[in-house]
């Protein structure tokens, strides 16, 4: 059975660049190089359902490659 990893999406987008534990404990400090350096925390998945409500599991591609986290539905 899949179950959301967090229902608490308070700090989805929030900037962790140089700080990468400044996510809370369910979320990823993800990088995502391009012109200007970001990393962002997110809720990294692999099906919609490791998402929580409203939220569904997108790919995303950057430079350094691709993949799957959740975002607004």
């Amino acid at each position: 059975m899949c179950l959301p990893i967090t229902e608490d999406t308070s700090a989805i987008g929030d900037d962790c660049l140089g700080d990468p534990l400044s996510c809370p404990e369910e979320y990823t400090c993800q990088d995502m190089p391009g012109i200007v350096a970001q990393a962002q925390c997110e809720i990294i998945c692999v099906e919609d359902c490791d998402c929580p409500e409203a939220h569904s599991c997108e790919k995303m591609s950057a430079k350094n490659g691709s993949w799957m986290q959740c975002n607004p539905d």
